[in-house]
């Protein structure tokens, strides 16, 4: 080749290199400043001291391995989020006499707690907690559920609260987990959804095993179902059981999630409950106020190939036109949905043509949020992880990380990298997720709850604002037996 030529064609390549590279360094420099979306945050930084006791015995106890929920709202009235984490343990008080008492946090600001001594330690063995103003006195009270009975707490200020628990009569279900606080009945005062779990007594539990012959934990199947209730609110804190009135009396209970929003776009509030074990269900509310179940025609029930869901968390998309979509968490090896909302009531499971079903297929999902964390303008999804079976020794983790999916250039659900959600290094028995505005910088921040664990903290340091929620939600309740009032929720 002519020398002359050949340098030639060497400096045109070097001229072309040069104008690419400064466009690459560019593009790069945005993707670098957008990967680290969230910062863990250390123990030594929040000074949350609190721990989840499952109270095991070894003998494969139910509830040891279904709580740990919590609780994030301005407690105490300075316009700071505070938080409530439920606590589990012991199973059998003859070995403690002592329950462990769920805990009380006082933020700080800048992402510090400190632990208050408040008197209302919830019931014994508590899983889920949700605040709200039932009482519409400008303080935030508590209604915390659990599988020894339930609590509801009515904030009198200075982190005192009182127990009025009489107010929901004193048929207490046998194991309460979801809950909802919503106006359902259009009266301007809140009402109270309580999802029923199964019948539980840790005495008369059966053996049941997995499939090498070893001892393991049942399934929800192998037990009772208890039905859920609805009460209407007066708004002075006085509660109506009203489970019977409107049609809930049928309820086939083993409720894990609770989310209430108009479904079908009539005016009227609805409920979904995601269901461990039978088909979910999607209690849409008539013009005269009474709910049928229409999860079956509905596309909810099941997954698309018909597949009961055992799902345990759900939260909803909230699309620009006023449709809400429904993303609920899954048993492993079947993978989370999105049921896209359709209109008129009707919803398609999607999960397989944008890539959920699939970045989610080896995860047993509970808590699960969804939002626009990075502002690109697509909804990102975030769900905590962990196994309710173990089978450690088959090869199927008990332990699971967090994961976070985003949509991909190909339009499909990918998890991210630990650079971008660094919770996604750590292993654990997954269950609560709160998302909410901690640090009061305008950005969404996410606590993380899990099985013998503390809690996780996650400050949102993306170099753009979160998605700012200018209106009301129209929606209530989610996720995974945690609930939260902050600005977005009042």
């Amino acid at each position: 080749m002519d020398e002359t030529k050949k340098t030639s064609r060497i400096a045109l390549k070097t001229k072309s290199l040069i104008r690419v590279v400064p466009f690459l360094s560019i593009f790069c420099g945005i993707c670098s400043a957008e990967d680290s979306l969230f910062q863990l945050m250390t123990h030594l930084d929040t000074k949350l001291s609190f721990r989840f006791e499952n109270g095991s015995r070894g003998k494969f106890d139910l509830p040891e391995i279904m709580g740990g929920g919590a609780a994030a709202a301005d407690f105490d009235g300075d316009q700071k989020l505070d938080l409530f984490f439920c606590q589990g343990g012991p199973i059998d008080r003859t070995v403690t006499k002592i329950d462990a008492p769920c805990q009380w946090y006082r933020n700080l600001s800048h992402m510090k707690f400190q632990e208050v001594k408040a008197q209302a330690t919830g019931p014994a063995y508590a899983m889920g907690a949700w605040p709200a103003d039932f009482d519409e006195d400008g303080k935030i009270d508590l209604f915390v559920t659990g599988w020894k009975g339930w609590k509801l707490y009515r904030n009198k200020g200075g982190w005192d609260f009182e127990d009025v628990s009489v107010q929901l009569g004193n048929d207490i279900l046998k194991w309460s987990t979801a809950a909802v606080w919503a106006d359902f009945n259009h009266d301007q005062h809140l009402d109270l959804f309580v999802g029923g779990y199964i019948d539980y007594d840790s005495e008369k539990s059966p053996y049941c095993t997995a499939p090498d012959g070893l001892r393991d934990y049942c399934g929800p199947e192998d037990f009772d179902a208890v039905p859920s209730r609805l009460y209407f609110g007066d708004g002075k804190g006085h509660f109506k059981d009203v489970t019977k009135d409107v049609g809930f009396s049928q309820n086939s209970g083993r409720s894990l999630g609770a989310i209430a929003g108009d479904f079908n776009r009539d005016g009227r509030l609805d409920l979904f409950i995601a269901v461990d074990g039978n088909a979910n269900q999607l209690y849409i509310q008539s013009k005269d106020g009474s709910f049928h179940d229409r999860a079956l025609e509905s596309g909810v029930a099941f997954s698309d190939g018909g597949q009961a869901l055992a799902s345990m968390g759900v939260t909803v998309a909230e699309r620009d036109g006023g449709s809400l979509d429904l993303i609920v968490t899954n048993f492993y090896d079947r993978g989370s949905v999105l049921f896209q909302n359709q209109g008129d009531g009707l919803f398609q499971d999607i999960s397989k043509q944008n890539g959920l079903r699939q970045a989610t297929l080896k995860y047993n999902g509970f808590g699960v949020v969804c939002d626009d964390f990075d502002s690109d303008g697509q909804m990102d999804i975030v769900q905590v992880n962990g196994h309710v079976l173990s089978r450690e020794r088959l090869g199927i983790p008990l332990k699971m990380r967090p994961s976070m999916l985003t949509i991909g250039l190909d339009g499909k659900y990918q998890e991210r990298s630990s650079k971008i959600f660094p919770a996604s290094d750590l292993m654990m028995q997954g269950r609560g997720l709160i998302k909410a505005d901690f640090d009061e910088d305008g950005r969404i921040d996410l606590l993380i709850t899990s099985l013998d664990g503390e809690p996780i903290l996650l400050k949102n340091i993306a170099k753009r604002r979160s998605t700012e929620i200018k209106k009301k939600s129209r929606v209530f309740g989610g996720s995974y037996l945690s609930g939260v009032v902050n600005d977005q929720s009042r």
